[in-house]
């Protein structure tokens, strides 16, 4: 009886013990993980699958995971009836830090959009004809925004856009036909260095509001008015050629 005791309280403390190495070894830094690699192959049979999945929060994103940095980009979403779409920083235990190409593409239920700020990267045609999409808020650390990221929202009217973006990517809001005021959080000057292609934006009557002073979307100059001077790349009464009966003179 009393070695049965014995016996149990061994495997019992054995146990234990195990758990707990197995537990340091996983939350141990990836430097550190060198020192265990002999171990590598029994731990990554007890890690869970973290190459993609679909999220517990409410909204049923699916995504993948670095399994180095434990970042997690976003790559889609199920069934959504929601009207406000939040991107979170979290996903499970992994932090958002981009959405994918065509994550969100041709989703019409929500009207409003947030990004928070840990997001650093939108992919290509992210949230690409989102017809319903009517107000975009993008939090800033937010850097780049690939070519097509909101191409054909023609509901779209108002973005606000961090300073933190450097880069804005071919026919971003191209298509968007009821876009008529962009809210940038830096000066006139910050925006004109920001990184873009001469068709991220088709419309002409848009604004883009800055800290010091406002600038026509047509305006590539910025010297005030959309004129002839550098300020024509469309062929926007469709003769074949741009000239300056394509210009439209916001009043």
């Amino acid at each position: 009886m009393e070695k049965t005791k014995k016996r149990r309280r061994f495997i019992n403390i054995t146990y234990i013990s195990l758990t707990l190495i197995l537990v340091i070894l996983y939350f141990v830094p990836s430097p550190g993980r060198n020192l265990f690699a002999d171990f590598s192959g029994f731990l990554s049979s007890l890690k869970p699958n973290i190459s993609g999945g679909q999220s517990d929060n409410t909204a049923p994103f699916t995504y993948l995971v670095d399994s180095e940095t434990k970042y997690c980009q976003i790559t889609g979403v199920g069934s959504y009836s929601d009207p406000e779409l939040q991107i979170p920083q979290r996903i499970d235990r992994y932090t958002v830090t981009s959405i994918g190409s065509s994550a969100f593409l041709r989703q019409s239920s929500f009207r409003t959009l947030r990004v928070h700020g840990l997001v650093e990267f939108i992919g290509a045609n992210a949230f690409a004809e989102c017809r319903g999409l009517e107000s975009v808020i993008l939090e800033n650390g937010i850097m780049h925004m690939d070519n097509y990221t909101f191409y054909g929202c023609d509901s779209l009217m108002t973005v606000t856009i961090p300073i933190s973006v450097n880069y804005i990517g071919a026919g971003t809001f191209l298509g968007c036909r009821s876009l008529t005021d962009i809210y940038y959080d830096g000066s006139m000057e910050k925006w004109n260095l920001i990184s873009t292609f001469s068709d991220w934006d088709s419309n002409k009557s848009c604004t883009v509001h800055c800290n010091d002073g406002d600038i026509f979307a047509g305006d590539v100059n910025s010297n005030g008015t959309i004129d002839e001077n550098g300020d024509i790349f469309i062929d926007e009464n469709g003769d074949g050629i741009i000239d300056e009966n394509d210009i439209t003179v916001k009043e």
